[in-house]
């Protein structure tokens, strides 16, 4: 017989393998780092995010309230307010990192690029 535990944990794997997996990635947001760190580490346990998702992660400078965390598959779901810090997070990893002649990434949608440069994947 099934534990409510291993019904839960059958379930969250069977939404897992439901999730398309282009463009899709879970957004977590933290007043700062040691905030983010806690929400992804307690979506882990949760079985939320596990092996080979993509985890966006940024610090939340905003005076609205902060989004909870959520699995995000179009930019369109996403507010002004969280479009314009990601946004602002972005631009400093391309002032960090980027170079401007570089194409290698002009194929990718929205939240691709978004997963690609401010993404990582869970392991």
């Amino acid at each position: 017989m099934l534990t409510s535990r291993g019904i839960e944990a059958r379930l969250r794997k069977l939404e897992a393998k439901r999730r398309p997996a282009e463009g899709l990635f879970y957004l977590v947001w933290g007043r700062d780092e040691a905030e983010v760190e806690r929400m992804v580490a307690s979506a882990r346990e949760a079985g939320i995010i596990g092996a080979g998702d993509t985890l966006v992660c940024a610090v939340w400078t905003g005076p609205e309230a902060m989004p909870a965390p959520r699995w995000v598959g179009s930019m369109d779901r996403l507010s002004d307010a969280e479009l314009s810090m990601l946004l602002a997070a972005l631009k400093e990893v391309a002032a960090a990192e980027a170079a401007p002649s570089d194409r290698r990434f002009a194929h990718l949608s929205n939240a691709q690029l978004t997963a690609v440069a401010l993404g990582v994947v869970v392991r």
